[in-house]
Parts: structure tokens; sequence; C-alpha cells
């Protein structure tokens, strides 16, 4: 005999591979539900969770019903077992030194509108806590940005992951579109010398819940103090005890529900119809970035199909700059916007030796057909867009702490 552990388990991320299927589960322990039952506020439902986070690879495509943003069930075991599925254990999404094997067994997708299904998701949840009011999310994207006639759209090189921010022509961030990295299995990628700059105390605006895009708040702390405004979304263990950490410190402005976008003086940043897809719910930012006589508009998805947003935004016609959609992965159906502009940029943010091999090549051919031949990688340094006339070196950081140096 070998002991085992029920958890209920959020489906954080499924990647189909040419190998198989590689899953990202958020689990906390079944017993643990009645507790959490009994909590009244955000607070204490968020500090009583005990998650962890699982990363599976299935070559058997046994796990294929499963689903994204939902809810299962399973044990844990110390030994394989007939059908198991051998997992990585880690303790929290930025500590990628303290793991274990453990097999994952029983796996039994839950339905959705079920009553355990249905608590589970108002439990781990934003639940209790009240959005910003549009006025509040305006004067955050407003009153923190020099005024200068010069910025930049920076790509940075976190890893398996996206961090993108308006710089300043002394490169300084006035404002972080997410700030995350990689993690998990791919927690491997992210630069051990990376470090944000905050000195103009930039606020972040998170394009959705997906750990990689916010993982760098979680490992580095002074982010915490920094106003994130994010999407209200379906969320899992984990990604509740990092808005916990951000709400602790008067941090966190949840995106109000009847506000569909807002104009910046470096762009419009656009919210996404609610739907139970995480990706393709969240925030869009069309940023409009360059010398003052020569602006160009640059689209930053965050993991957003490009059939879902283009319907509900209007892209403008002096498109010249595109993020590549989730990394450059594989959406089979999906149809990049033409590029408008001479010249033009395609920037892919992605980890060198990703488990999910990205960017895939035939997204890479897609965009290619669209037009998008100019084509930066983060994996070759932090970049720009457009390119800066001449290098000024490292932003003008106080105490010059920061690793943000553009290289192009």
């Amino acid at each position: 005999m070998h002991s085992n552990k029920s958890y209920f388990a959020y489906v954080d991320s499924i990647e189909h591979t040419r190998e198989g299927i590689s899953i990202r589960f958020d689990a906390i322990p079944t017993k643990s539900l009645e507790r959490l039952h009994q909590a009244d506020t955000f607070e204490t439902r968020a500090e009583q969770l005990e998650p962890v986070i699982l990363e599976a690879h299935d070559s058997s495509k046994n796990t294929r019903n499963l689903r994204v943003d939902h809810w299962c069930r399973f044990n844990i075991a110390t030994v394989s077992s007939l059908g198991s599925l051998a997992t990585q254990r880690y303790r929290s999404p930025s500590d990628d030194e303290n793991i274990e094997e453990v097999f994952i067994e029983n796996i039994e997708p839950l339905d959705g509108r079920g009553r355990v299904s249905r608590s589970l998701r108002q439990i781990v949840s934003l639940d209790g806590l009240q959005d910003a009011t549009q006025d509040t999310i305006e004067e955050l994207l407003n009153h923190l940005i020099p005024k200068q006639k010069d910025n930049y759209l920076a790509v940075y090189n976190v890893g398996q992951g996206a961090c993108l921010a308006v710089l300043t022509n002394s490169l300084q961030p006035a404002l972080y579109f997410d700030l995350g990295g990689g993690c998990g299995t791919n927690a491997g990628t992210y630069p051990a010398n990376f470090q944000p700059c905050f000195t103009l105390n930039p606020p972040v605006v998170l394009s959705h819940w997906d750990m990689d895009h916010w993982i760098s708040g979680d490992r580095h702390q002074s982010a915490q103090q920094l106003p994130w405004i994010v999407p209200r979304q379906a969320l899992g263990p984990s990604h509740m005890r990092f808005a916990q950490k951000l709400q602790s410190h008067g941090s966190l402005n949840i995106w109000p529900n009847n506000l569909t976008s807002v104009i910046t003086p470096f762009g419009e940043i656009h919210k996404l119809p609610n739907t139970l897809d995480r990706n393709n719910s969240g925030l869009v930012f069309v940023a409009k970035v360059g010398p003052h006589n020569d602006k160009v508009h640059v689209l930053c998805p965050g993991d957003a199909k490009y059939v879902k947003l283009i319907p509900q935004i209007s892209l403008p016609h002096s498109l010249g700059g595109l993020i590549a959609t989730h990394h450059g992965g594989l959406y089979r159906r999906d149809i990049p916007p033409q590029a408008s502009t001479n010249p033009h940029y395609i920037a892919y943010s992605y980890g060198q030796g990703n488990s999910y091999r990205h960017p895939h090549h035939q997204t890479v051919n897609k965009h290619l057909t669209a037009g998008w031949t100019t084509r930066r990688d983060s994996i070759s340094g932090d970049q720009t867009i457009p390119i800066l006339g001449t290098l000024p070196g490292m932003p003008l950081c106080s105490g010059g702490r920061c690793s943000l140096t553009i290289v192009q």
C-alpha cells in the first residue's frame, strides 16, 4: 500500500505538443473545502488556502477531456501505479528549487454546473472585492506618465512569459503591460539577473491571470507596492494568493465591469467581453509609441486570439507593430491582422528551449503571410518598438539597480 491524498485542482493551462499534453494544475486539499466555506471575507479565504502547483506531461493523452479554467479532482501519491501520471510538484509558482516528483491518480473532471464546482469557483475568486472606479483607473493611467513627446514600447527578456513596458525617452518604464516570466516547468528560462525598474512607480496592467504574465510581481516584492490594474476573471488558488498580496498593499485595482476602454497618452486599453475563457476575456493594449513626429501603433493582445479581439476593438490603420499572441503558440484557426505600415515589427516573447516549443513554425508562417516580416525575439535581449535611433544605455534609474539594457 502507498499513501495518497485527495485534491481539488484548477486546470491552469493546457498546451498540446507533438509528444502529448502539458498541463499545469493549481490544487488545494479536498479536506480544506469545508474550512474555506466558513471564511467570510476574501482575505481570510486567501490566507487559508494551501495551494500547490503541479506540472504534468501526458504522452498518452488520457487527459484530453480536461478543460482550462475548470476544476477536477484527483489523488496524489508518492509512488507510481498503473495509469498514474508522473508530475512535478512546486510549493509556489515562483519557487523552482523545492520540487518533488509525485504521481497523479484517478483524475475526475468536475461538472461545471455541479455544486462542488460552483462552490470552488465562488471560494477561489475575487468575490468580496469591489471594482475600482473609472476615475481611479483613468487617474492611474494618466497622471503618472511624464509629459514627454517621445516614448517606446519595450519587450523584455523574461523567459517563457511576457513583460512589456512603455518607456520614457530616458528608457524608464512609465507603465508595464504584464510583469511575467518563465515559471513552473519553464522556470529555467527566467533570466537569473532580471531586475525591473520601478523608479517612476509605474502602474502594471495585467492582460489576464496566467502565471507567466504576473510571476515577476511575485518574484520581486517591491512590485507588489505598485498599482496593479487587473481584470476580474476565473482564478486558481495561487492566483488568489498573489491577488491577496496586492490587496494587502492597497495595490489591487479591479477593472470596472462596465468600462470597455480607456484612452491614455500612450494608446488605448480595451476590455474584452466576459467569458469563461481567461485568455479571451482580459485586457488588450494598443500602444501608440515612437518619436513625437512618427508614432506607430502596436497591438499587444496578451494571449487572446486575434479572431476574438479584432471584432471587439477597432484597430488603427497605422498598425506598425505586433506582439505575437500567446508567445507564438499554435492557434489553428486564428488569423493575424495585416501589417499596415513600413517599417513594421513583430516581437515574439518566449523562453529559449521552452517546453511548448514556442514560437510554432506554423504561427510564424501565418504572421509572415500577413506582412509581419521584421521579427524581434525576446531571447536576443531586451528590445524596443520602434527601434531606437541611438542607444542611451541603461535607464536613468534611482539607485541604478535594474537590468533593463536595451540591446536590439
